[in-house]
């Protein structure tokens, strides 16, 4: 089903971004016990687990939902918090009540299954919490990465008439997406040599080990003196 908004619910206010609509929808195909159950789990993890096991256990509790649906579950646990529920479903319900087609999308019974459900995935779960943390501080400075490809270029060189191809020169066309803070995507394109890349790669080797290096130290930090985490 296609959910979208249209120029009156941006004057009015009860807006949602249609990946939010699209995932709300999805929410409700499941049973509140369910995501309950999904919810106890991720209660379990503590501040100092890998926030990597969250997916296996979205995964794990939802059974034989469809990936659409997990996929979903995920976003709405990595991004709507406690304190966002009760705005997000009042803003949900003001987008059903304008358009007929859309209270019929989202009947009572599917409003009431989207709220019973959120306020189970969307609690503030520890681990849940510090990974948002972490992202926070990781993109509030600098642009965020977005992706990166590398295309092969083979460029003739002729001689002075322009008749004869001399030589090949080969380059590597470096293509860097990213996105500022304001949210726009830009891109990068370099021009690399083979020893450029090796240069590129080489820095890349350092800092990766760089970070290996590093890992040991902020799990001692964060034991402390007296063995306890830190708060973040």
């Amino acid at each position: 089903m296609v959910l979208k908004n249209s120029p009156h619910d941006l004057l009015a206010g009860h807006a949602l971004p249609v990946q939010v609509l699209q995932d709300l929808y999805l929410l409700a195909e499941l049973e509140p016990d369910r995501c309950r159950e999904l919810a106890k789990a991720l209660h379990e993890l503590d501040r100092s687990d890998d926030a990597s096991q969250v997916p296996d256990i979205v995964n794990e509790k939802l059974g034989t939902a469809s990936d659409d649906t997990k996929n979903a579950v995920l976003r709405l646990v990595a991004n709507v918090t406690k304190a966002d529920v009760d705005s997000t479903f009042t803003t949900l319900s003001s987008w059903v009540d304008a358009n007929e087609r859309r209270q019929e999308a989202f009947d009572a019974a599917r409003l009431k299954r989207v709220e019973e459900n959120l306020r189970a995935v969307a609690d503030d779960f520890p681990i849940v919490a510090l990974n948002r943390k972490a992202q926070e501080i990781v993109r509030s400075v600098g642009n965020e990465f977005a992706d990166v490809r590398c295309y092969c270029d083979l460029r003739p060189v002729f001689d002075d008439n322009r008749e004869v191809v001399d030589a090949f020169v080969l380059l590597a066309n470096l293509r860097l997406a990213y996105l500022t803070q304001s949210g726009d995507r830009q891109v990068v394109e370099l021009a690399l040599t083979e020893d450029e890349l090796r240069k590129i790669r080489s820095e890349i080797d350092r800092t990766l080990q760089k970070i290996e290096r590093l890992k040991p130290v902020a799990a001692q930090l964060l034991e402390g003196p007296s063995g306890q985490g830190g708060e973040a």
